[in-house]
């Protein structure tokens, strides 16, 4: 930039220009995540090594986020501090599997997501025109809340090992958890197509809610940005009225 912009307009453009290059990293790794990784987790060749592979995603995505939900510096510093939790527990149980750890490395991670996807939201809904990043913005907050719910039903099912039903070739704690995953896209989508049932009530509360914010979301993600693009229209309309 020219020497006669301030250093403060240069470093808030620069802020943002990484906040939106981290939010397409991180749509892209929510992208992989849930289409690539999280599901061919349960196939044969690699469901040894399910939890490394969920490892390396979440970190991707988590370091990703960070930079994505974020925009001064010392704000990013605090962002990466809390995320060595998730993170460094993540490959501590792909490496040394337990059942406490996995627990803990679950709601870790669940908390993580949510904090990502109230954050995302929050800039998808501020007042302003309607940008690309926002639409990014939007999809990446839908795929959170799916991998948000997936983690959620897998803290179920350790707790209550009865609360879903799986089809019988699902056997097995890695085909469980990516079918969770698919579990949770399917009630988001509200597609339902049956073959994964929750039976437990906790289990069906979860299921209830993740449905309900299903339908809810894009209805309320619509009706925002058309008030805003109304909002943004009727401006510049205002402004050749009164000239």
């Amino acid at each position: 930039m020219p020497d006669s912009v301030p250093q403060q307009v240069q470093q808030q453009v620069s802020e943002i220009w990484e906040a939106d290059l981290a939010l397409q990293f991180m749509l892209l790794f929510l992208l992989v995540m849930v289409f690539g990784l999280l599901p061919l987790s349960g196939l044969e060749p690699i469901q040894g090594r399910g939890d490394q592979v969920a490892a390396a995603g979440f970190s991707l995505l988590g370091i990703s986020g960070v930079f994505a939900v974020t925009r001064t510096r010392g704000a990013r510093i605090l962002g990466l501090v809390a995320m060595t939790a998730p993170i460094g527990l993540g490959w501590y149980n792909a490496l040394a599997p337990g059942t406490t750890t996995a627990l803990l490395r679950s709601t870790l991670v669940l908390v993580a997501l949510l904090w990502m996807a109230f954050l995302t939201l929050r800039h998808v809904f501020r007042s302003g025109p309607i940008t690309r990043a926002r639409l990014q913005g939007a999809i990446a907050v839908y795929l959170l809340l799916a991998i948000a719910f997936g983690e959620a039903y897998w803290i179920v099912l350790q707790l209550l090992p009865d609360a879903f039903r799986f089809p019988p070739d699902s056997a097995g704690a890695g085909k469980e958890k990516s079918s969770l995953i698919y579990f949770s896209m399917t009630t988001l989508t509200t597609l339902g197509y049956g073959d994964i049932l929750p039976l437990r009530p906790v289990a069906r509360s979860l299921a209830t809610l993740e449905g309900l914010i299903g339908q809810l979301y894009p209805a309320v993600l619509i009706g925002r940005l058309v008030s805003l693009q109304s909002t943004t229209t009727e401006k510049p309309d205002r402004k050749a009225e009164h000239q």
